[in-house]
């Protein structure tokens, strides 16, 4: 249901030298809200290079996060990043290629439960909740596992220059 609500448009790497630029963005195409709806769930939209296994480069990853952010007690708004209807998230990836690359891979993740995982782990922290320790373990994990990807897509790079190409 959310996937059908939104549109991606994915802008193919483009590479200079040893840059990278692309760009993935997420249209709230048919969704009558602001996209998430409210605190709870956390939407994260990532690129990043894979090597020629798929294995992601960890030191080449950009993320950007759509969401709304607030205090544990829900006094504070830490940013609004949500898309209203209509509306756009752009994430532009810029990056010096890691010699490894061969792929990039364009991904977006919704994390339902992400303020209630927050949540938990706050109270497992608190002394409080001692008796309660085991049901927060088990909502926890729960909430830990219930991310899903909306989109995970990947294009090639082009071919590094051999090292006879470069002298």
């Amino acid at each position: 249901m959310v996937r059908s609500g939104l549109r991606f448009d994915i802008r193919a790497p483009a590479q200079a030298n040893d840059q990278i630029r692309a760009g993935l963005t997420v249209i709230s195409a048919h969704v009558g809200h602001d996209f998430p709806t409210y605190v709870t769930p956390r939407v994260l939209v990532t690129l990043t290079q894979l090597d020629a296994r798929g294995r992601a480069i960890r030191s080449t990853l950009q993320q950007g996060v759509i969401a709304r952010d607030v205090s544990l007690d829900l006094q504070r708004e830490r940013f609004d990043t949500r898309i209203p209807p209509g509306g756009t998230f752009a994430m532009q990836y810029r990056a010096r290629r890691s010699p490894q690359a061969r792929w990039l891979r364009y991904t977006v993740t919704v994390d339902p439960d992400y303020f209630y995982a927050r949540l938990d782990r706050s109270w497992l922290r608190d002394p409080q909740f001692e008796a309660g320790r085991g049901a927060l373990r088990a909502a926890l994990r729960h909430a830990e596992n219930a991310s899903y990807d909306l989109l995970n897509f990947k294009l090639p790079l082009q071919s590094p220059p051999s090292s006879a190409a470069r002298r």
